[in-house]
């Protein structure tokens, strides 16, 4: 869970580079910065071995992950692990979405259920 912390800092501070200097143009030149930032990044990616994991093939590999004991990514996963992960996940960012849209049916539901404690 710390990667996705750390990605999200290094994520801002590229964003924040590249994103500072164009908040005063716009147009033509902020679509030419925004080409340059990307062609900067793919370069530096293509450069850098560190970031494709010093791959002879140039490709990033991801190591396949489990929860639980049950693999949930990669070619050999069966179709209801990722079935489930899916399920799972947009069940808890709906009822996270329903729980600050106090107007919606949801939000009701959730507030009456017991488990909206600040509804």
């Amino acid at each position: 869970m710390i990667h996705v912390v750390i990605s999200g800092g290094i994520t801002a501070a590229v964003v924040t580079i590249f994103g500072l200097p164009s908040l005063r143009i716009k147009g033509f030149y902020l679509a030419v910065a925004t080409l340059a930032a990307q062609f900067f990044l793919v370069w530096l990616f293509n450069r850098v071995a560190w970031f494709y994991n010093y791959s002879a093939s140039g490709q990033i590999n991801a190591p396949d992950r489990t929860v639980f004991g049950y693999l949930v990514t990669g070619p050999n996963t069966e179709a209801w692990a990722k079935y489930m992960i899916c399920l799972i996940f947009l069940t808890f960012a709906g009822i996270a979405g329903a729980k600050h849209d106090t107007r919606s049916a949801g939000a009701q539901m959730v507030c009456n259920s017991g488990y909206g404690h600040s509804c």
